[in-house]
């Protein structure tokens, strides 16, 4: 086993994966947060506005823009999700690899390990509502290319807000949470209330891993000048 002579033989590799989990880490919490207290609210208000329906039609205004909501959400969705798995599993592995390949201390893997529980936590809490919101996103689409058939066809289409949970040929849609289960048909207005909730959590996580590292590489930096004061002093 050579794994502890690695440290002290590559101190330049041992930086490399401090700074890649550290970068990584930090690039997570910071999408995170941007989504949470930017673009997420931005989405609730793209889905108040009805500028290309005609006002006469309220039901109709309040369905349109929810369309547009869904589908900026799943364009967004589609774009981060793959750079967010990346960042968490970085972060996570590396996190790891610190503390129990090169002995360092553990808040590496403390910090790495709650920004990667992220990924557990989106498999098992989220992936029912996006796969939802994908289909939701893709009827849009398909209701958006086939608009203007007939004013009569569109007011036929489901109207998503008066969808309720009585609803006798319903679906069912279970989270993990007992107390954030739904069954029947929620709303696309609903389930992208309940996600942006749960997508705190992520952000929640990751900006608890940031903080553990970047408080611990202060730490660390600290001692040093402090020892170097003791020594030089």
């Amino acid at each position: 086993m050579r794994w502890p002579a690695f440290k002290d033989r590559d101190a330049g590799g041992r930086f490399i994966l401090e700074a890649a989990t550290f970068a990584s880490s930090a690039l997570f919490a910071g999408a995170a947060l941007y989504i949470s207290l930017v673009e997420h609210p931005a989405r609730k208000t793209l889905a108040a506005s009805s500028l290309d329906v005609p006002k006469s039609k309220g039901k109709a205004i309040k369905k349109s823009a929810i369309k547009s909501a869904v589908l900026q959400w799943r364009e967004s969705y589609q774009r981060a999700a793959p750079l967010q798995v990346f960042y968490a599993l970085v972060a996570g592995v590396g996190g790891m690899c610190n503390t129990f390949v090169l002995k360092e201390a553990a808040a590496w893997a403390w910090g790495g390990g709650l920004v990667a529980m992220n990924v557990p936590f989106t498999l098992l809490c989220l992936m029912p509502i996006n796969k939802e919101l994908g289909k939701r996103a893709e009827m849009a689409e398909l209701e958006q290319e086939t608009r203007g058939t007939s004013d009569r066809e569109e007011e036929t289409k489901v109207e998503e807000e008066e969808v309720e949970e009585a609803d006798p040929v319903s679906r069912r849609v279970t989270f993990c949470l007992g107390s954030w289960s739904c069954s029947g048909l929620p709303s696309t207005k609903h389930l992208l209330r309940l996600w942006g909730q749960l997508h705190a959590v992520r952000a929640v996580l990751g900006l608890s891993g940031f903080l553990v590292l970047t408080a611990h590489i202060l730490s660390v930096a600290h001692s040093r000048r402090a020892s170097k004061v003791m020594i030089y002093g």
